[in-house]
């Protein structure tokens, strides 16, 4: 199965860090991101198949320097250095998970695009009927900042919702999206990018805003719904926004906590973890070892599985 990372410098370069603040301008990884999309490439190698970088060439110069480069079986630049060209009206400070949707208009189904925060251990394999499948679910509740009714969310001049039946009380976490189908693939790429385009939002400071979490997380149910296509978490658990935990876990895998190492499970994803370990130096340098020492010891499984 095709993997794929995307990576877009512009976010960092328009002010908004990795980790979610703003202010920064630099093209510049904390240790432990750096190391984590290092692993992510390696493990999906090893367990996955092949894997591609789509990047821009800011990004791509700097993790050339940093010798990570060979990580990946492929790095491609003409995407998303084009992208920045063919859709100037994108705030990626707001939509900083734009440079996906400028990815997936180009690739073929099927694929998985996997966060450049996370690291799937195991191998996946999805039923040939399905057209997109997700990390786990995000539940949708009354009163929560994150998915407020429609009629709260900012949209441009030229969009239209989906009819009301069509959203489901729960939204998909994409941070591993597999895309199965070539026409829902299609169409929620286009519809994103329209999402997007002109979408003009003050986002206070919000790690991610509702519109964001609309366009990537919500847009594909409705979609699905009206085609009458299948879909499916690859954990089933459920992640409440609003209460900052998980209410659910899924049976198979019992209650852990996402950003821990450990390849018994499915993936780790650092996601919210980002923010402690880059104000707490002691958990940052374990967390740091504790990837290295996966990284050496991928490194030489997959040299191994390349001899044989």
């Amino acid at each position: 199965m095709l993997g794929i990372h995307c990576f877009s410098s512009k976010p960092i370069r328009n002010g908004r860090s990795i980790y979610g603040t703003y202010g920064t301008f630099n093209v510049e990884l904390p240790n432990y991101i750096r190391l984590m999309l290092e692993l992510s490439a390696l493990q999906w190698k090893k367990n996955n198949g092949k894997i591609i970088l789509y990047t821009d060439s800011p990004m791509e110069k700097y993790l050339g320097e940093n010798n990570i480069l060979n990580a990946w079986d492929e790095v491609n630049t003409e995407i998303l250095d084009n992208f920045e060209r063919k859709y100037p009206n994108i705030d990626t400070t707001i939509f900083w998970s734009a440079a996906k949707f400028a990815c997936y208009q180009e690739i073929k189904t099927p694929f998985v695009c996997v966060d450049t925060d996370l690291i799937v251990w195991k191998k996946l394999q999805f039923p040939l009927d399905l057209a997109f499948s997700f990390s786990h679910w995000e539940l949708v509740e009354e009163g929560d900042q994150n998915y407020p009714p429609l009629s709260a969310i900012k949209i441009p001049s030229h969009y239209n919702f989906h009819k009301e039946c069509h959203y489901s009380t729960k939204a998909t976490n994409m941070s591993i999206t597999y895309l199965g189908n070539e026409n829902f693939k299609n169409k929620f790429t286009t519809e994103a990018i329209s999402f997007m385009t002109n979408n003009k939002i003050n986002c206070q400071n919000k790690y991610a805003t509702p519109e964001i979490l609309y366009m990537e997380q919500r847009i594909p149910l409705a979609i699905s719904h009206e085609m009458g296509l299948n879909y499916e978490p690859i954990i089933n658990s459920v992640w409440s926004p609003k209460q900052g935990k998980f209410i659910e876990f899924d049976q198979r895998y019992g209650e852990y906590f996402l950003a821990t190492i450990d390849d018994t499970k499915p993936f780790t994803h650092l996601w919210f973890h980002k923010t402690y370990l880059q104000s707490n130096a002691k958990a940052r340098n374990k967390y740091c070892r504790d990837l290295k020492k996966k990284i050496e010891e991928t490194r030489i499984e997959n040299e191994t599985i390349k001899i044989k």
